[in-house]
């Protein structure tokens, strides 16, 4: 391989250097690379060999500062934007994808959507727990029957009476569900008005209505907890609705997009690794009495992998 091809593939780094990174953006591109090689990297064969996830891995996560992301500085936050979150969202799945996935469903999902769309009580309640790691978010939309169509297939309900309201109905593939504390739930409050009748509800897993039926067995991923939920008659106060009632539409679409993009932080974080792996293996891989890296048909192949990369 020559000098200009192997400095070009070597050095990753170039990746991020080609974004407008602050100085602050590139001071917390640092440290979460650092801690996420250190701390989460050591796991990760553990957690894809056995589906585990340690227990007191989010507070752990919240003490090195990796979540809560957007939040405000107020609610133990970092008060960034979300390309920063974008930025440590790549570089967690780079070292352990399982983790970056379960940090998307906790940091986007579940606290961003209650950023955007909480009450000041909401908010003052639930952040500052989802930021330190005390409390795990998770979000409950897919049904066994409803997936693509999410919104017009829903068939759980939340009924009101009195000062509260009373859902009943099955949430699945839900990232995070089996450990999560509080769950971003959606579910109909008018039937008749289809998806324009969705409501969202914040629900504490403490909950007596709430079980895990299941935690799901995956292929890919197999470190982040994904399970089934179950809510029977579970009561929740009318003041855990998020904003108003049957707005759940919007509320879901406020964070789609967005967790679309996170979605692919992570597969970038996850191609580069597998770049890095494969530039090692290249170097040390021999045919013909030298390393593979020395091939003209090789360094084209990685060439083409860096440059989808960046």
């Amino acid at each position: 391989m020559t000098s200009q091809n192997e400095s070009a593939l070597a050095d990753l780094d170039a990746i991020r250097a080609n974004y407008s990174l602050t100085d602050e953006q590139r001071q917390i591109v640092d440290h979460v690379d650092r801690v996420s090689r250190e701390v989460l990297h050591p796991l990760q064969a553990r957690m894809d060999e056995e589906e585990w996830w340690p227990d007191d891995l989010f507070k752990q996560m919240g003490e090195l500062g990796l979540l809560g992301i957007t939040a405000p500085e107020e609610f133990g936050g970092s008060g960034q934007n979300e390309f920063t979150q974008a930025l440590v969202s790549e570089v967690i799945s780079k070292w352990n994808p399982a983790v970056g996935l379960s940090h998307g469903a906790h940091d986007n999902l579940c606290l961003n959507n209650l950023l955007r769309n909480g009450s000041d009580e909401q908010i003052k309640k639930y952040v500052p727990g989802l930021c330190s790691g005390d409390l795990v978010g998770a979000l409950g939309l897919t049904e066994p029957g409803a997936g693509s169509d999410a919104l017009g297939s829903m068939a759980t309900t939340a009924r009101r009476d009195g000062d509260d309201y009373i859902i009943n109905g099955s949430k699945i593939y839900i990232t995070n569900g089996p450990i999560a504390d509080v769950v971003l739930l959606y579910a109909k409050t008018d039937k008749s008005k289809g998806a324009k009748g969705i409501s969202v509800f914040l629900v504490d897993t403490d909950n007596p209505g709430f079980k895990v039926a299941q935690k799901l067995d995956k292929m890919g991923f197999r470190g982040s907890p994904t399970g089934e939920l179950v809510f029977e008659d579970c009561r929740v106060p009318a003041s855990a609705m998020v904003g108003a009632e049957n707005s759940g539409v919007s509320v879901v679409m406020s964070g789609l997009d967005l967790e679309r993009a996170m979605v692919a932080s992570i597969c970038v974080g996850m191609a580069e690794r597998a770049l890095e792996l494969g530039l090692e293996y290249a170097k040390i891989r021999e045919q013909f009495g030298k390393p593979i890296a020395s091939f003209q048909m090789m360094q084209s192949k990685l060439a083409e992998i860096y440059t989808e990369v960046e």
